[in-house]
């Protein structure tokens, strides 16, 4: 369940991107570390589902994908918040 709701982020988070870049939103810091964090969610997400299989206790393999599910969510959730928007005159 947890790789359909990335899915859904990582369209989310393109969709957020193009908007940044063409709708005259101004990044900061925050924005740039938040990307970086989205980034390092989806590859520990592949990591673990790769490397998850391997744990016997289902308990934990869904905790560590709800886990990382939930940072990336708050990745963007923080990209979409830090955005400053600003007009050209």
């Amino acid at each position: 369940m947890t790789i359909p709701v990335n899915a859904v982020l990582t369209v989310a988070f393109y969709a957020a991107e193009l908007n940044l870049r063409d709708g005259g939103f101004l990044k900061n810091n925050l924005t740039v570390l938040s990307e970086r964090g989205f980034y390092f969610g989806l590859v520990v997400l592949v990591v673990g589902v790769l490397v998850g299989w391997k744990i016997k206790d289902f308990v934990y393999r869904c905790f560590l994908l709800l886990g990382i599910t939930l940072f990336n969510q708050a990745c963007l959730i923080s990209l979409l918040a830090s955005a400053v928007p600003f007009k050209l005159k």
